[in-house]
């Protein structure tokens, strides 16, 4: 069963509904977690290729660290919660 693609009721006017998905955090954390190493390796990579030439801000670490705990965490629960659903 596919559960990201949408389902089809109808109202009472025979009127076809689209549902949405419940929203689900892995699926929210995916991408800004993406994007977030992307630009972290981008950084570490020009940090390296111009010889230290700027400081790396120190907050990056422990927010990435936070984020990528989150999603680590959050995927097991989320398949948890389906089984648990079934």
């Amino acid at each position: 069963m596919n559960d990201k693609a949408p389902t089809t009721d109808a109202d009472a006017n025979g009127q076809a509904l689209t549902k949405r998905p419940p929203f689900n955090e892995v699926s929210a954390l995916f991408p800004l977690l993406t994007i977030y190493t992307a630009a972290y390796m981008a950084l570490m990579v020009a940090d390296f290729a111009l010889k230290s030439a700027f400081a790396l801000p120190e907050g990056i670490m422990p927010v990435y660290v936070a984020l990528l705990g989150a999603y680590a965490v959050g995927i097991p629960a989320a398949k948890q919660s389906l089984s648990i659903a079934e």
